[in-house]
């Protein structure tokens, strides 16, 4: 974050200035957390890198009394700023209590999983928050922090969506989740739950950034795939299957086998719709993602097969339909225009 957009940032977020914080090392800490803090041009979007609060986590199986009293002097101040700004985030709603996992069948967990810290798998026994940590008052006793404490205040989860991917052989699993909080009337917060590459798991939230809250699912795709240029592409999308109640948000963090990345190309084109005709496209698709994004594909190939304009858009499709605008009026339409094409061309 560059010294120019730092009030920006903090007054957006509500976050009090550093030199607010009395202890040096969480001034320090909180500073260099604002710093690279990035503010994108839309001003919908603000980053982080998920990376920047992550701690050492190795020895945690052995002996979490251990692990915690050796913390290092680097660690402690992170690993208490995150705690606070973790506040909103829910770790009860990153299991699905309509769906039942694979991880959670006992013999399944018993045979193929070995034992973890994770929180991803539900199985995380740290005691992770501001309030069962040994420096609370710490907090407690420095304005400034529990000024950031205020402004990170425990909220609703707005939207939980959950990925697993069940690999052919044992041990190749992989559960992720993505959670969506309130923040402030204006913005949200993002959170990541995976373990990223920890073998024994990690029990911590990895904080993704910040959306405002107006078209909020468009912004938490923009912060995919935003983050995914810069950071961890396997935070932000899986191969395994993705649910929640974003429809769109499930196609921008789904990875079909033959790719290396969302279709971001289809993505882009129902991005062009507005909400009003969105919503009415998405419930017209199937429930298998990858056959609704193979839909929309074969549409916009059609429509270059039927001479249209190579930037055409999914949006000029649907307003070339006529009065229906579905996805099934441009598929009856196409093979017309397709003949149309090929006389003109003849």
């Amino acid at each position: 974050m560059a010294d120019d957009d730092e009030p920006t940032i903090l007054k957006l977020l509500g976050l009090p200035a550093p030199t607010a914080l009395e202890a040096q090392d969480l001034r320090e800490e909180y500073l260099q957390f604002l710093q690279q803090l990035e503010l994108l041009p839309s001003d919908g979007i603000v980053l982080s890198d998920p990376y920047f609060f992550e701690v050492e986590t190795d020895g945690i199986l052995d002996s979490l009394e251990d692990w915690t009293r050796n913390l290092t002097a680097a660690a402690k101040p992170k690993l208490l700023l995150l705690s606070v700004l973790c506040r909103p985030f829910d770790p009860s709603r990153i299991s699905p209590e309509d769906r039942s996992r694979f991880i959670d069948d006992p013999v399944i967990n018993l045979v193929f999983v070995t034992p973890a810290i994770s929180l991803a798998e539900g199985t995380s026994g740290f005691p992770f928050g501001i309030d069962v940590l040994d420096e609370r008052r710490r907090v407690l006793n420095d304005p400034g922090m529990k000024r950031l404490m205020d402004a990170a205040s425990p909220r609703s989860a707005i939207e939980t969506l959950t990925s697993e991917f069940i690999g052919g052989q044992p041990g190749n699993y992989s559960y992720q989740a993505w959670q969506v909080a309130n923040w402030s009337r204006e913005w949200a917060v993002v959170y990541g739950i995976c373990d990223a590459s920890h073998a024994e798991g990690y029990p911590f939230p990895w904080l993704f950034g910040f959306c405002r809250q107006d078209h909020l699912e468009r912004n938490f795709i923009t912060l995919l795939r935003e983050g995914a240029k810069r950071f961890d592409w396997g935070f932000y999308s899986s191969y395994g299957e993705v649910w929640g109640q974003w429809r769109l948000a499930e196609l921008a963090l789904k990875v079909y086998d033959d790719d290396e990345q969302p279709r971001w190309d289809v993505i882009d084109q129902l991005f062009s719709l507005d909400d009003s005709l969105l919503a009415p496209i998405l419930d017209e698709g199937s429930e298998d993602s990858e056959a609704f994004v193979s839909r929309i594909a074969a549409i916009m190939q059609g429509a270059y097969e039927a001479g249209l304009d190579e930037d055409v858009s999914l949006a000029d499709l649907l307003d070339k339909a006529g009065g229906q605008k579905s996805l099934a009026a441009i598929e009856e339409l196409l093979p017309d225009w397709q003949r149309t094409h090929e006389i003109h061309v003849a």
